[in-house]
């Protein structure tokens, strides 16, 4: 048995039996516990090869329960990133290795209120209270997109072939149907514009 504190009555220590566990204690309170099988029990939780906050491994996903945070009897858990009003920056990252620290993130910036998210080393995201901006960093609508090659908005319906793609081609304003035609219904009413994919053009002057 060993134990390692600064005085004979001092309530933080360090205990270790040898083959058994060893505790860390605070204040002669036991904070930290760990066994020779790599199980650790902590204050908040015990874990094996992670971590568990007030939760159950096995009710998480096995490939994401590093970090494990409440159960399926809870209504509310959480993590909050406290930062300050005008210069905090709250960061979830994600890298895979030494030069690749910045590859991938999930941001919130107090001094705009917004919400910035990267991939492949380049924000593709940008959300603040009243726009969404995709490859852009500085939206100027509701829904601002951009690209350095010609820029598209897809709109498709689930397993068919058919796509309406409005678009920005050097310039030009691209409507495009890939699979019938292109309508314009203003208001409600019946169809007053109508183009066919061999080119006939029906308009409704009434």
């Amino acid at each position: 048995t060993i134990r390692l504190q600064r005085n004979a009555g001092g309530e933080n220590f360090l205990y270790g039996i040898e083959g058994g566990k060893v505790s860390l204690y605070f204040d002669g309170s036991e904070k930290i516990e760990t066994t020779k099988n790599g199980t650790v029990t902590t204050g908040i939780g015990t874990f094996t090869t992670g971590v568990a906050i007030d939760a159950t491994f096995s009710e998480a996903n096995t490939d994401a329960n590093d970090l494990v945070i409440g159960s399926t009897s809870d209504t509310q858990k959480g993590i909050s990133i406290v930062g300050s009003t005008s210069g905090g920056v709250g960061n979830i990252f994600f890298t895979d290795g030494a030069g690749y620290k910045n590859q991938a993130y999930i941001q919130y910036r107090h001094a705009d209120d917004e919400m910035r998210i990267r991939a492949g080393s380049a924000d593709i995201l940008r959300l603040t209270s009243t726009k969404v901006g995709v490859g852009t960093t500085n939206p100027q609508q509701t829904l601002h997109l951009e690209s350095a090659s010609n820029t598209y908005l897809q709109i498709s319906k689930p397993d068919t072939a058919s796509n309406v793609l409005v678009g920005n081609a050097n310039g030009d304003c691209i409507i495009e149907s890939t699979g019938g035609q292109v309508k314009i219904k203003p208001n409600g009413t019946s169809d007053k514009f109508i183009l066919d994919s061999s080119g006939r053009l029906l308009l409704s002057l009434i």
